[in-house]
């Protein structure tokens, strides 16, 4: 995926850590489990990170990918696996934070089976209309929408995803009736706005700057704390007096619960000596990811709050995906 030189630019800025005791031995090789298939983003980014943790780690780090049930299959395969720290997950808020309240039955307690490891990157979401609807603003859509009752309607990547849920919040805060229609993935969302079968979609902002700077579909405004890097002049939900649609999305590392603190450490050690490397970071954001390092405390207690978060929004919508 990635040429020798930019390899050996990133081996070059990663500090050699001890693997230490509790942990799995050198020659046994450290699996990064992904819950979806090889070419998507979050593959992308575990491969960008194990090499970088092969050599801080001084032990082979392979990529696994389970794809399936929204990353249950590789959650589950986590919760399986030795508490040595050969096995982590590279996990979305949507399998930590949000699958304990939208799974029926869930599989896993992410709160009881796993530790939080390490954030690895964050990213904002965007509600966007097709450019040929001719509309600009958010309030000029919530008067679409409610002129148009019970038909206005948005699409998401899936039942349970993050744009899902986000986009119930909206519907409720703008006190409209969006009704939810779920796609396997971005990509057909997209193409169906453009269509003119449904209104409007959410999706990360990754997904539609291209075809907003296309004059294809209009972003209206994003989910961040600030305006995004990549769309300056695009407001936030938060500018627009909508406080409580602020955050985003984020993908981190996570060990089984049980793997022994020198190791979860050595690991976070490792993850940090990677973030500061600058070819990390810029290839994070062409992947749609700012790198926002925190402590794993910080971590943990993130992905908490958003499960307390979500949780609240899920109640009061009755969002629940049946798990296989």
């Amino acid at each position: 995926m990635f040429d020798k030189s930019f390899i050996a630019g990133l081996l070059a800025g990663v500090l050699l850590l001890p693997f230490g005791a509790g942990l799995a031995r050198a020659e046994t090789p450290t699996r990064i489990l992904v819950g979806f298939p090889p070419g998507g983003t979050t593959d992308g980014v575990a491969r960008l990170y194990s090499e970088g943790l092969s050599k801080a780690l001084g032990r082979t780090v392979l990529v696994e990918n389970k794809p399936g049930a929204g990353g249950a299959i590789a959650a589950a395969a986590l919760k399986a696996a030795p508490h040595d720290a050969s096995t982590l997950m590279l996990a979305a808020i949507v399998n930590i934070s949000v699958y304990p309240s939208t799974a029926n039955p869930p599989a896993y307690d992410p709160f009881k089976d796993f530790v939080a490891v390490s954030m690895v990157g964050r990213y904002d979401l965007a509600l966007a209309v097709s450019a040929a609807s001719g509309i600009e603003t958010v309030p000029a859509y919530v008067a679409w929408a409610k002129a148009r009752h019970d038909k206005a309607n948005f699409g998401s990547p899936g039942n349970g995803s993050l744009p899902h849920l986000f986009g119930a919040q909206f519907s409720q805060a703008a006190g409209l009736d969006l009704v939810h229609v779920p796609f396997q993935g971005a990509t057909p969302s997209i193409v169906n706005l453009l269509g003119g079968q449904i209104g409007a979609v959410i999706q990360p902002v990754s997904d539609l700057v291209a075809q907003h700077d296309a004059g294809k579909v209009r972003i209206l405004a994003t989910t961040g704390s600030q305006r995004n890097a990549r769309l300056p002049g695009v407001p936030t939900f938060k500018e627009l007096g909508y406080p409580g649609m602020e955050g985003g999305g984020w993908i981190g590392f996570f060990a089984p619960a049980g793997t022994p603190e020198k190791a979860t450490q050595a690991i976070w050690e490792a993850v940090q000596s990677i973030q500061a490397t600058p070819a990390v970071v810029s290839r994070m954001q062409a992947l749609g990811f700012d790198v926002t390092p925190m402590t794993r405390a910080e971590f943990a207690e993130l992905t908490r709050k958003d499960a307390a978060r979500w949780g609240d929004v899920v109640r009061s919508g009755n969002i629940l995906v049946k798990t296989p």
